[in-house]
């Protein structure tokens, strides 16, 4: 009786294990098509960084360009102004 319960509860374990796996990778794969036919994209971010402690350290805000194929640029804001922009594998 004993073996048949742990033989049921492993089956279980396995079947319920595999859908969370199945779970997580949906959202990459609807990602990846929605960026499959994007060619432009512009969004508003904010970024915190943590501390050792696992606290926010630093908020930063502003704005994301996308441009196909291969440009993008991170325009922050706040805390201070900056920007960040690649045309084609460069960097600057």
């Amino acid at each position: 009786m004993f073996k048949r319960i742990v033989i049921n509860l492993s089956v279980f374990l396995l079947v319920l294990l595999s859908h969370e796996v199945k779970a997580e990778t949906a959202p990459i794969d609807k990602l990846k098509a929605f960026l499959a036919n994007t060619r432009s994209l512009t969004a508003d971010f904010k970024q915190v960084t943590l501390n050792e402690s696992g606290q926010a350290a630093q908020a930063s805000r502003g704005v994301f360009y996308l441009s196909r194929p291969g440009k993008f640029r991170w325009s922050y804001k706040t805390p201070f102004e900056q920007e960040i922009v690649s045309n084609v594998g460069k960097v600057w």
